[in-house]
């Protein structure tokens, strides 16, 4: 909105100049959708639960790529690609991502500290050991 109260169409280098300005950071809007990308697959292979077959698990990594999809306006195969981390699909087809989603049920409640959720919290650690 402009100063008089009229809507302004803005372009990704002007949001991408104000994340910059605001974060202090060498950040963009990608950098936001790649977070909110990997955060869901885990929140979305959370709740789809271990999986007990081969073929379980390229179902649930399709079901949960299209749940990304879908909050991330994006086909499944742009948020395979670009906005969610290829180890958090990965630790699912080795069936080693559980441990990491046990941990959710331990973590408190966010910190005044970090201020992160539990599952940022957990792929804080997964993403580090992932390094």
């Amino acid at each position: 909105m402009d100063a008089e109260g009229a809507r302004k169409s803005i372009d990704s280098g002007q949001v991408n100049r104000y994340i910059k300005e605001a974060s202090g950071g060498d950040f963009s809007a990608k950098d936001f959708r790649t977070w909110a990308g990997t955060l869901n697959i885990l929140r979305c292979f959370k709740s789809l639960g271990e999986a007990e077959s081969e073929s379980d698990i390229k179902k649930n990594i399709i079901a949960a790529l299209d749940e990304v999809s879908k909050k991330l306006g994006n086909t499944r195969t742009v948020c395979k690609k670009y906005y969610v981390h290829p180890g958090i699909i990965q630790l699912y087809e080795q069936n080693s991502l559980q441990k990491y989603l046990k941990e959710l049920d331990r973590i408190e409640k966010p910190d005044e500290l970090t201020g992160l959720t539990s599952e940022e919290k957990v792929l804080m650690k997964i993403l580090a050991q992932l390094v």
